[in-house]
């Protein structure tokens, strides 16, 4: 894997066999992480989207006590970021523009300084290539307080184009204050965000592990709505409650 004896489709193969022996109880969660070492020279993105969601996987599982899973990451996500940096470059494959946004996204949401200034940076000047403004909504929300919500917000509200829409919501659940994740709970119900976007923001907190038990409080205290809403048993629905189970 290291020398990339083994093809793309191999690799992936025995990364995402790896987190699922871990995940049954099969092997330690430790001997998967070890084995990702093998990964640092990784360079194809399907491969770095399994080792992704098997960490945030992890992540949930440790409810924001994961000083030491963090610093892991920054190892392995750091060489690959590198070799991307942040702009695209010509004849650049779609993969590989993928990759840059997912790298710098858990590198930033892992702590990375040099990261987190980029984006607050990139945010402030409103100079984000959209290729990773989701990317960049997340690293800045994550690392971010009452002041970056409000900001949020308000582009939130102004906002006319719904995809860009799309990236604030699903940001608004990666902040680390309660009181801000319970305020975008509330906002996931208010006029300002329309039917079919209100499970969006409140999968992205129940997504993140410091938003669980406030993502839990206000399904249940709105089940009545959700349902009425969106049906029993619908895709919406679904997706909703899908959100803990941990994604990239």
């Amino acid at each position: 894997i290291q020398n990339k004896k083994l093809s793309a489709r191999d690799r992936l193969g025995v990364i995402r066999d790896m987190f699922a022996l871990s995940e049954a109880g099969v092997i330690p969660t430790t001997d998967a992480l070890e084995f990702l070492s093998a990964y640092k020279r990784e360079d194809n993105y399907t491969v770095w989207l399994e080792i992704a969601i098997g960490l945030t996987k992890i992540e949930q599982l440790l409810a924001g006590k994961n000083e030491n899973l963090h610093k892991f990451v920054l190892e392995l996500f750091s060489p690959i970021f590198k070799k991307l940096g942040w702009s695209k470059t010509m004849n650049e494959s779609h993969a590989d523009t993928l990759l840059r946004s997912l790298v710098i996204s858990r590198l930033g949401r892992s702590g990375d300084k040099k990261i987190i200034l980029e984006a607050k940076k990139k945010l402030k000047e409103n100079k984000i290539n959209p290729d990773i403004r989701g990317a960049v909504y997340a690293v800045v929300a994550t690392n971010g307080g009452m002041k970056e919500y409000e900001n949020f917000i308000k582009k939130y509200k102004t906002e006319t184009l719904h995809e860009e829409k799309n990236r604030i919501g699903n940001s608004l659940g990666d902040f680390s204050d309660p009181k801000i994740l319970n305020l975008a709970c509330e906002f996931a119900f208010s006029e300002h965000v329309r039917t079919q976007d209100t499970v969006g923001i409140l999968s992205s907190v129940g997504a993140n592990p410091l938003g669980r038990d406030i993502w839990w409080n206000y399904v249940q205290k709105n089940w009545k709505t959700l349902v009425s809403r969106y049906g029993e048993g619908g895709h919406t629905l679904g997706r909703l409650v899908k959100a803990i189970a941990g994604s990239a």
